[in-house]
């Protein structure tokens, strides 16, 4: 039962990725030609079985968007430590407590709209 639901999820997946990716390359994408010394690619395609990756191509494709993101993710880290210790207002403990209150239900809530 376990495997055949394991089975089913699968195929589906792969269809979704694949009609996301052919959607992309058909409509949005640019050919980029990149070279590779011999044991990156070794690397690369090891990596393609052991995380079922469809081809080089779509596991470089991943690999610049992790990393743009994680670029990303260091900027507004960066932005963020240039704010602290600024504000002109202390807080109390409580006052951050409650806070962190009413930021956790709009979170919460934000969350039962996005998966229920």
């Amino acid at each position: 039962m376990v495997l055949k639901f394991y089975w089913k999820f699968r195929i589906h997946f792969m269809i979704e990725r694949f009609i996301y990716y052919f959607v992309l390359q058909w409509n949005t994408m640019e050919t980029v030609t990149v070279k590779f010394q011999e044991n990156v690619l070794k690397k690369i395609d090891e990596s393609i079985t052991e995380h079922d990756f469809n081809s080089r191509t779509e596991f470089i494709r991943e690999a610049v968007r992790d990393k743009l993101d994680e670029l990303n993710k260091k900027d507004l880290i960066q932005e963020f430590l240039k704010f602290r210790g600024k504000s002109k207002k202390k807080t109390t403990y409580e006052e951050n407590r409650k806070t962190r209150g009413i930021v956790s239900k709009e979170l919460m809530s934000e969350l039962d709209k996005r998966f229920n």
